[in-house]
């Protein structure tokens, strides 16, 4: 996870493998993504402000719904963008991992 500026540069990065337990459970891997998230926030200190999020995961993400994932296949209709944005009180959106290098990561 990072987090990057309006150039695109990464400002705060943080890495973590994923446990069975959570590769099996979305809600414990939503949990993770907020720890995180916090976590490479207090790397930057007050002065950053998140703006939006941007989610690349494997799978068949459809309007902000993780339909499906051949990763992790006990994931189905997980609505990431809802979840995130309504907790994060931020714009999000969901993208296959494939593509979530495109211009989503604004922070």
């Amino acid at each position: 996870m990072c987090l990057i500026d309006k150039s695109y540069s990464i400002i705060a990065s943080i890495e973590e493998s994923n446990s069975m337990e959570e590769i099996s459970n979305s809600s414990l891997m939503i949990d993770k993504i907020f720890r995180l998230l916090s976590s490479v926030q207090g790397q930057c200190g007050s002065s950053v402000r998140l703006v939006a999020v941007g989610i690349g995961c494997p799978g068949q993400p459809k309007d902000g719904v993780l339909v499906a994932a051949s990763n992790f296949p006990l994931w189905k209709q997980v609505p990431f963008v809802d979840i995130i944005s309504t907790k994060l009180r931020v714009p999000a959106t969901l993208l296959n991992g494939m593509f979530s290098c495109e211009d989503i990561y604004t922070f």
